[in-house]
């Protein structure tokens, strides 16, 4: 074993002790967080609740009331005939219920049903007011529906239907209630994101902790005093949290300078499957895993707010982008996970999978798509308890975890640790990112072009042309990874042609992989561009480079959805900006590789998905890691990529175009 080995042995060792101490000290805090949101949920609820509810003398929670009346004894509202009394949150358990009502002066009285979704009775009601009082049970969510139905009079001098009379109503629990499941679960999690949002704040540590507990306590207190009055949803309190613990974080986080140490042009070894190489994996698996997990639950906290919220967020969502819908909170936790992710393009990738190609004569046919990420949806398909929407989000996030892996392991051997973290994160955090948890192919593309970097970085020619061939029946551009292949092949043999060997015919197979999609298509539409012609529906061909700046500018200033299109131009703008400075200060392999990949995109007339093509324009990000070397400017670049990232997230979920 030689001493760089013993030395990334050694360093590893210290990664897993430091990484066992900081996973006890988790487990620890998980622990006191858990021991002390029993204490205050049991504080909440251990108290037995009493509701008064006193028609007209203050506002009440009755739904199915008329104006409150009030006269010299008592003040009073007559229902409609369907009065219903909603208590959210009041504890699980039986609770007396009483109340003061009878018939209005003129009608004779008669039959009221009152009661719960579960528990109703029939009562006799007589015209004068009288106090009646009932066993009520809340629901196993802890909400208690009271409903008071009865029969409507119309007086000869007013022109309602009058329903009872309501004096007043009364709730009392029977002892201590048990809180709703919902609540005692998401306690911890409110308590820990507050606790991380705590440990970023620039005061003393001994003051951290009393205000912690004095701000629990706080919240404990409110919910007590306000119990039964408003509805408690955990989503809506933990998704802004998440997103105030990891915006603080990323505020509070410092990084060391970030110097590039390798020579432009020059050429890694052919580095075999050893141990040193098991070593660089695991520790790629440390630094990745964590960031990409946290990226994915983000993703799923702002996606649930914004589905919750989605008739609220509809509106403002006009004003910015074209369709959408308002999303129902029936199966909720599906959307969250599952279908809110399944937008536009992810039904052609499903249709693919499940039907395979349509004709080329149908409307927007999906043989615009290429075939490689819908067969692997296919293979795993019953894998996926014959899901469609599982498998292909499946595929998405593994392409994707292992396009990350591959990715620092790479620049950590082409630069520095520094530079290949600050690029997973900068490209986690692009405002335009969440299509890689998406049903979309960008995550399988992204993969697939750093592996072809990687194997080329390796001098593995033969695995970089196969990567290259899968890339190539996956997006269009991907077939121009040949001529990257291709010249960095003769720069690594110093552009001698008799250094060439046999390996060099790797170069053909990425326009080997068109060829065969080309060929099906030959076979079954009697042409090898039907792929091309299908574009047409979207309004997508090959244009000047003029055309998609002018397309902007001009929508601009025409179109309601102004916002979008000043996002577009930015990213137009930055992504020009960035793939210059990739071409001349990185090595040649990667600035040929953004600058090819990118320009189909650039050159075409479908000006709407830029933001989501230039994702798998990789040295971009390293570049842009590379230049927010400064603190300050780390945390501004981040922040405003993040927010925006969220505002991404909102507008996708929803069913609106974003890119």
């Amino acid at each position: 074993m030689n001493l760089r080995q013993r030395r990334m042995i050694a360093g590893l060792r210290d990664i897993d002790f430091a990484g066992l101490k900081n996973f006890q000290g988790s487990l620890k805090l998980l622990f006191i967080l858990g021991i002390w949101s029993l204490i205050l949920v049991a504080g909440v609820y251990v108290r037995p609740v009493e509701v008064v509810q006193d028609i007209g003398s203050h506002s009440v929670s009755v739904a199915g009331l008329y104006t409150p009346e009030v006269n010299p004894s008592f003040s009073y509202a007559f229902t409609d005939g369907n009065a219903t009394w909603h208590l959210p949150g009041i504890g699980t358990g039986w609770f007396i219920a009483r109340l003061r009502m009878g018939f209005p002066s003129g009608a004779t009285g008669g039959v009221a049903h009152v009661g719960t979704t579960t528990e109703h009775v029939v009562l006799d009601v007589p015209q004068q007011l009288r106090i009646y009082q009932l066993l009520v049970p809340a629901d196993e969510q802890g909400n208690l529906y009271l409903a008071i139905q009865s029969p409507t009079t119309q007086l000869p001098t007013d022109a309602r239907r009058l329903g009872v009379l309501l004096d007043w109503i009364q709730l009392r629990s029977l002892g201590a209630t048990a809180p709703p499941v919902h609540l005692l679960l998401s306690t911890p999690v409110v308590l820990l994101l507050l606790s991380v949002v705590a440990a970023q704040v620039t005061t003393r540590y001994r003051w951290r902790i009393p205000l912690l507990l004095l701000g629990s306590v706080a919240l404990a207190t409110a919910y007590t005093l306000y119990r039964g009055r408003f509805a408690y949803h955990a989503w809506p309190v933990i998704s802004p949290l998440a997103v105030a613990a990891v915006v603080a974080r990323l505020y509070r986080m410092d990084w060391p300078s970030l110097t590039p140490t390798l020579v432009r042009g020059t050429a890694l070894p052919n580095i075999r499957l050893t141990s040193d190489a098991w070593l660089r994996f695991m520790t790629s698996v440390r630094h990745v895993a964590p960031v990409f997990v946290a990226w994915r639950i983000a993703l799923w906290l702002i996606g649930g707010l914004g589905l919750w919220y989605s008739a609220a967020l509809h509106p403002f969502n006009k004003s910015l982008t074209t369709d959408g819908n308002i999303a129902e909170r029936n199966e909720f936790a599906w959307r969250v996970l599952v279908s809110g992710w399944i937008q536009w393009d992810a039904h052609h990738y499903q249709s693919i999978a499940l039907n395979g190609y349509q004709s080329l004569d149908q409307h927007w046919s999906n043989i615009a798509f290429f075939p490689l990420y819908p067969v692997l949806i296919r293979l795993i398909f019953p894998l996926a308890g014959r899901h469609v929407e599982i498998a292909a989000l499946l595929i998405a996030h593994l392409a994707f975890f292992a396009a990350l892996l591959l990715l620092y392991d790479l620049l950590t051997r082409d630069f520095d640790d520094g530079v290949a973290y600050r690029a997973v994160v900068l490209l986690l955090v692009f405002p335009t990112s969440f299509f890689f948890g998406a049903a979309y192919s960008e995550s399988l593309a992204l993969a697939l072009v750093v592996g072809a970097v990687w194997a080329m970085r390796r001098q593995r020619w033969w695995l970089a042309g196969i990567m290259g061939a899968l890339l190539a029946t996956t997006r269009l551009p991907g077939v121009l990874i040949a001529p990257v292949l291709a010249v960095t092949y003769l720069q690594q043999h110093k552009w001698q042609w008799r250094a060439i060997r046999p390996s060099f015919l790797a170069v053909l197979l990425p326009p080997l992989g068109l060829c065969i999609f080309m060929a099906f298509q030959w076979l079954n539409y009697r042409t090898p561009f039907a792929f091309l012609i299908a574009q047409r529906d979207w309004d997508n061909h090959l244009s000047l480079p003029w055309t998609m700046p002018y397309m902007l500018v001009t929508r601009l200033s025409t179109s309601f959805d102004w916002p979008i299109t000043l996002f577009q131009i930015v990213v137009w703008i930055c992504f020009i900006g960035l793939t210059l400075l990739a071409v001349l200060r990185l090595p040649l392999v990667y600035g040929l590789t953004v600058l090819l990949l990118l320009l189909p995109p650039y050159l075409s007339s479908w000006f709407r998905s830029l933001p989501r093509h230039v994702l798998i324009g990789f040295p971009a990000f390293v570049i842009l890691a590379m230049l927010t070397q400064r603190p300050w400017l780390w945390r501004l670049v981040t922040t405003v990529m993040f927010l925006l990232l969220g505002v991404g997230i909102l507008l996708f979920v929803n069913g609106f175009w974003v890119g």
